[in-house]
């Protein structure tokens, strides 16, 4: 991996400074292309694929995750160490969309080259390991879940300076405590903040369009709609949806 890559992410992914970050990722782009760095290329399409789904982009979050994911296919990086990230990014877009199979098989590949990434990167170890414990709890898998959850937790009594991410193994450590008490328990975690975004969620205006219609910043709706996703024992913006209409969170209307 280009260790060139490292600071950007650290100074835009992990502190989630995403407009910046987005800006770094598409020039890094052209760069890494004209001097043949496919691996820089599929992590920083994946990077891109994760900001889109913050902020409520599916169309966007798809696109790059499938460009990111055949460029690994392309350049036979199956192997490396950083294409675990790829597949966990796109395994969790794939399962975004219902294509369990993808994700499923996203998943694999990423469990079977995880252990390449070490606390020498933490900025690209941790995030994906985040993005692969929601993948195995999705699945039912939450022994592995709670095994990946411990490598964090090592990677970070090395390296400490993780950034946002701190708050995202955190979330993650709430969830996998919730599945173990069960889903009531989630459902019932909802705040009035997030239950009143429920409606929003289910209209899927872009997040910036939710945050003028709430008066609130982008970075709430979309903090608020992760926590949704995560009480909710789901790990996307439809599956949510779906989820709260079966507890009768939500009725099978969306507003206008």
């Amino acid at each position: 991996m280009d260790a060139t890559l490292a600071d950007p992410l650290i100074g835009h992914l992990l502190d989630g400074r995403d407009e910046e970050g987005e800006e770094w990722f598409v020039v890094c782009i052209d760069v890494a292309l004209a001097l043949g760095a496919s691996a820089t290329v599929s992590v920083a399409l994946a990077a891109l694929a994760l900001i889109a789904a913050t902020r409520g982009e599916p169309d966007a979050q798809q696109e790059y995750a499938r460009r990111s994911r055949e460029m690994v296919d392309e350049a036979g990086l199956g192997e490396y160490g950083s294409s675990a990230f790829v597949y966990a990014v796109d395994g969790r877009a794939a399962l975004d969309i219902g294509r369990r199979f993808r994700a499923e098989s996203d998943m694999v590949r990423a469990d079977a080259v995880v252990s390449k990434l070490t606390y020498a990167l933490p900025w690209l170890a941790v995030p994906t390991r985040v993005e692969l414990a929601h993948l195995h709890a999705a699945f039912g898998d939450p022994a592995t879940a709670h095994e990946l959850l411990e490598q964090i937790d090592d990677i970070i009594v090395r390296r400490p300076e993780i950034g946002i991410m701190r708050e995202h193994v955190e979330q993650l450590r709430s969830d996998l405590r919730a599945d173990r008490a069960g889903g009531e328990s989630r459902t019932s975690a909802l705040t009035p903040a997030e239950l009143r975004l429920l409606p929003l969620l289910a209209s899927y205006l872009p997040f910036r369009e939710i945050a003028e219609r709430l008066g609130i910043s982008r970075n709430t709706v979309k903090t608020q709609a992760i926590a949704v996703y995560r009480k909710l024992g789901v790990s996307s913006r439809s599956e949510a949806v779906d989820r709260a209409r079966q507890t009768g969170l939500l009725k099978d209307t969306t507003p206008t």
